[in-house]
């Protein structure tokens, strides 16, 4: 499969996994009511899983689960990492530069997911 089309693949598969953390964040925010750094790691959750079968199973065609294990341990030591960057700049942007926190994590989750591409094709579903 080419690149442009893994891409394209990426990120609709990528903007579904987003459409669940926003949806997901602003549930356990506001109607829960839940602090939103705390609300940020659950809807990170959600979302991790909702991208990780998406990008194996379809983005990048992997349909080998014998190394599922290798590719979730992979995929998880970068989406903590992933999550460390998200945490400290929605942070950094809503509470130093009162961005509305909704709007911190799309300029957040963009920035991380442009340098995901190539660590998930590169390195996790090789």
């Amino acid at each position: 499969m080419s690149t442009r089309k893994q891409v394209i693949k990426y990120i609709i598969s990528g903007s579904a996994a987003v459409m669940i953390n926003f949806v997901v964040l602003y549930l356990v925010t506001e109607l829960l009511g839940i602090w939103y750094m705390t609300s940020v790691i659950i809807a990170f959750v959600f979302s991790f899983f909702t991208s990780f079968v998406l990008q194996k199973l379809w983005t990048f065609n992997n349909k080998d689960f014998s190394t599922i294990h290798i590719q979730t341990a992979k995929l998880f030591t970068i989406t903590l990492v992933s999550l460390g960057i998200n945490m400290i700049g929605i942070y950094l942007l809503v509470s130093k530069f009162d961005v509305w926190y909704i709007f911190a994590q799309a300029l957040i989750l963009g920035l991380i997911a442009a340098g995901n591409f190539f660590t998930y094709k590169h390195l996790v579903f090789v």
